[in-house]
């Protein structure tokens, strides 16, 4: 065999010697992604329940939106908050469409006045009006339970009506600050307050903005004759319920039914 021929026949023996070494490197071992890698599938830990889905716990955790609130005990399941340690304690009642934050900037000065302070979310704002009273019955209990000697109760819009109507048959308020309601329950459900009016009494201080358009001041006179211990509060402007607390005023008057003064 001449050089070149010899040169030739190495060449193709190198080649077939690569080839084949490629072909052994492609089919051996594991062929599929490795582990982590983007296109390996999800597996079993990350895919969906496939099961019924659990039920919500009971006890709702304490509102974030009122420094050192702890779950209120005692409440008869109703999502309700405390704060504050003090021998009063305030229970704010939301109106039908806000929740019981809507009072953490009031909350916390009472809270540094030394009065403890309980909010809570209806379950529903409609509804019987006799499961509302049934829970602001059980937080006006859990209130008590916590040491509070004295409970003002103090509601925005249909909340307000709600302190008026249990106040009526409840020795454990003390007393009712009343933000934008007379005349009835809610519109939605036309209960009249007059049948509870006149057994109210604790002291009121029932508070309306002037222009208010769906709470006219007129109404709101008209209750407080009928209460035994009220007052009335008109401020300019037409906020209606929690946000009348923007005014000193308010704030003002409110706290001192809250000390009893």
């Amino acid at each position: 065999m001449d050089s070149f021929a010899a040169a030739r026949f190495l060449g193709r023996v190198a080649l077939a010697t690569v080839v084949a070494g490629g072909l052994a490197a492609c089919g051996s071992g594991d062929d599929r992604p490795a582990a982590g890698s983007a296109s390996e599938p999800a597996t079993a830990a990350s895919s969906p329940a496939t099961g019924p889905p659990t039920s919500p716990s009971t006890s709702a955790p304490a509102l974030g939106c009122l420094p050192g609130g702890r779950s209120l005990p005692g409440a008869h399941g109703t999502n309700a908050t405390v704060t504050g340690r003090g021998a009063t304690a305030v229970v704010f009642v939301n109106t039908a469409d806000g929740t019981a934050c809507d009072w953490a900037d009031y909350a916390k000065t009472l809270v540094e006045d030394g009065t403890t302070v309980v909010a809570y979310d209806y379950a529903t704002p409609d509804g019987p009006l006799a499961d509302r009273q049934r829970e602001l019955r059980g937080v006006v209990a859990g209130a008590r339970a916590q040491g509070a000697d004295r409970v003002v109760v103090i509601g925005g819009s249909r909340g307000g009506c709600l302190g008026l109507i249990e106040a009526a048959s409840s020795a454990d308020i003390d007393a009712v600050g009343v933000l934008s309601c007379a005349k009835v329950w809610n519109r939605g459900d036309p209960t009249a307050l007059a049948g509870y009016l006149p057994k109210v009494r604790q002291p009121v201080l029932s508070v309306v903005a002037a222009q208010d358009p769906d709470v006219p001041e007129s109404e709101v006179r008209a209750d407080a004759a009928a209460l035994p211990r009220a007052s009335v509060l008109v401020v300019p402007g037409s906020e209606h319920g929690v946000p009348l607390l923007t005014q000193p005023r308010v704030t003002a008057q409110l706290t001192a039914l809250v000390r009893g003064s």
